[in-house]
């Protein structure tokens, strides 16, 4: 008799549990039902950056009017200026509208500038010495509210 009131036990057990286990199981879909799936949340991408260019050279190799070559140079470009860039909020959707599917990027709130530590003309491009005729100084960069959208044509 005790036998068989384990073996119901058992077999009561496994009737119970019977259902979370059928509900566990992975299926195939087909391409008609996979097409009607649609995601809604998107990504969202917070990053930092720091980059520094020693050299940034435009040159004119010809010069103006036969005069010998001449070159701009920009250099000690640094992304940021200090620190850090932080980029927080950059968001990743696709999105149909008028029909046309696209990626909309929405642009972050960036906190942090950008520098040029000097301009200098002259005849070389790898002149990171001689007189600047300026820097340049971005700072309080904000492209939050901005949207870049891609699609193909």
């Amino acid at each position: 008799m005790k036998k068989s009131s384990l073996f119901s036990l058992i077999a009561m057990a496994a009737l119970i549990f019977l259902p979370l286990f059928a509900m566990a199981q992975m299926s195939a879909i087909s391409d008609s039902q996979l097409e009607a799936i649609v995601g809604q949340d998107g990504i969202t991408i917070d990053m930092t950056l720091d980059a520094y260019i020693q050299l940034i050279s435009y040159g004119d190799t010809d010069g103006f009017s036969g005069s010998s070559a001449g070159y701009l140079n920009i250099a000690q470009l640094a992304i940021p200026d200090t620190g850090t860039i932080n980029l927080t909020g950059l968001t990743v959707d696709v999105e149909t509208t008028s029909g046309i599917s696209r990626l909309a990027i929405g642009l972050p709130t960036i906190s942090g500038g950008i520098s040029i530590g000097a301009i200098r003309v002259g005849s070389a491009a790898t002149s990171t010495s001689g007189s600047s005729i300026g820097t340049v100084s971005i700072s309080g960069l904000n492209l939050s509210g901005s949207t870049i959208y891609v699609r193909g044509h």
